[in-house]
């Protein structure tokens, strides 16, 4: 991997797919990745790790969403695409760092479920 690199879960909602794979490590890559035009950035707690979670924040007020994360009240936290990462502190601030295999193996092996909507099943990740 460059160093220029991140190696991130990627989460395309429809249709739904879900990889671990390495990105540029920059603004114009991940609105690239994610669908926007601006993305916003959430931290959450998965398997008793934090993680960066980089969202299209328009996504949240479009006409068409799909539900992308909802905690375990079925509570809905992100919409359409999302990449995540590890979140690693510098003197700058919060900065995208990359996941491992076995993390990414372990979050997209036991963190994604079908949920059923009124007219379809959806694929939603759930914390």
């Amino acid at each position: 991997m460059k160093s220029n690199q991140v190696s991130v879960i990627l989460v395309h909602t429809a249709p739904f797919l879900a990889e671990y794979k390495s990105i540029n490590n920059d603004i114009d890559t991940f609105q690239k990745e994610i669908n926007c035009d601006f993305f916003d950035v959430k931290s959450f707690t998965v398997n008793g790790k934090k993680y960066s979670f980089y969202y299209d924040e328009s996504g949240l007020y479009a006409k068409k969403t799909v539900p992308s994360l909802i905690n375990k009240n079925g509570d809905i936290l992100l919409v359409n695409d999302f990449l995540i990462c590890k979140e690693k502190q510098t003197e700058e601030g919060k900065v995208a760092s990359s996941l491992t295999a076995d993390e990414a193996k372990t979050i997209m092996t036991s963190h994604f479920y079908n949920l059923n909507t009124t007219d379809v099943v959806i694929k939603a990740m759930m914390i």
